[in-house]
């Protein structure tokens, strides 16, 4: 009993130590801003003849180059905004939990664990039920209430929709082709469609989407998505649909395609904004258990 809430305890701090470190990104592009900001306030002081080099500022935030040319004092600065630009680093956790999933499937030893889980699981005779099936949605359907009920967050709905339709699409895009080439049966022996959890995955997009549309504004309501996704992770393998390490596998893939959506949503936006302006209609699609996004040209 004490291991097995000792691994739930570190499987949600997992969630809250990437939070963490996204918000700690966000805090250093504030800095970064600020000091920007204080460098043209010194200049103006000083009477100084600030040049800016701004090639790529609408599309990227990125300043290269800061000149001072009265006193030909220079300051040399590369930054791209961390908003865009994706970094691997920042993303180490979902990464580790994608590993360590993905080890699950042939590591023996990996594998002993997930049956030591599936038994213990079935010892503390746990009763069943389909919440699940609910709860994966229910940090996204939270994030659309608040912003219908006036509780916005840090995009407007357009962007909302937008990300969260990306995060979901590139989740699926991951998922289904892993199941089909992994072929894990499940532990209830029902089909080899096991890993990676397709359900954990659909919560931690969830959850993450909510903590990127909240985080800054309100610490305790950005993490509330977090203990749907662990509920919904735990309750996979309750419900004996789910080894432990397809779970863990689910919830790296959904962070990451969230973390990654948010990178394109820049990128997307300023494709937008061209098919606007042209004969061309985008739109996303569901049909015969397949997603996509298609794309229709007028000639």
């Amino acid at each position: 009993m004490g291991n097995k809430i000792f691994l739930l305890l570190i499987f949600a701090t997992v969630s809250i130590a990437h939070a963490q470190t996204v918000n700690k990104a966000a805090r250093e592009l504030t800095t970064y801003t600020e000091t920007i900001d204080k460098s043209k306030v010194v200049a103006a002081q000083k009477n100084l003849i600030v040049a800016l080099n701004l090639n790529q500022d609408k599309k990227t935030d990125s300043i290269k180059k800061v000149v001072f040319l009265k006193d030909t004092v220079v300051l040399e600065h590369q930054h791209q905004a961390l908003l865009t630009r994706f970094s691997l680093k920042k993303n180490i956790v979902p990464i580790l939990l994608i590993t360590y999933g993905g080890f699950s499937v042939e590591n023996p030893h990996i594998k002993n664990f997930n049956s030591s889980w599936k038994n213990e699981i079935a010892s503390m005779r746990m009763p069943r039920n389909h919440a699940d099936d609910y709860t994966q949605f229910a940090p996204m359907a939270i994030v659309y209430g608040l912003n219908f009920a006036g509780v916005k967050g840090n995009n407007d709905i357009g962007d909302i929709i937008t990300v969260n339709i990306t995060s979901f699409l590139l989740s699926t895009a991951i998922v289904r082709p892993l199941k089909q080439l992994t072929a894990v049966k499940r532990p209830d022996g029902s089909n080899d469609h096991s890993f990676p959890s397709g359900h954990t995955s659909t919560a931690f997009v969830s959850a993450q989407f909510m903590y990127r549309e909240y985080r800054g504004k309100d610490r305790l309501l950005s993490l509330m998505g977090y203990p749907f996704a662990v509920y919904t992770a735990l309750y996979r393998t309750v419900n004996d649909k789910h080894w432990f390490g397809d779970v863990v596998a689910g919830a790296g893939i959904g962070i990451l395609s969230t973390e990654l959506a948010y990178f394109l949503l820049p990128h997307m936006k300023n494709m937008l904004k061209k098919i606007s302006k042209s004969n061309a209609i985008a739109y996303p699609f569901y049909q015969d258990n397949a997603y996509g996004l298609g794309v229709q040209v007028k000639l």
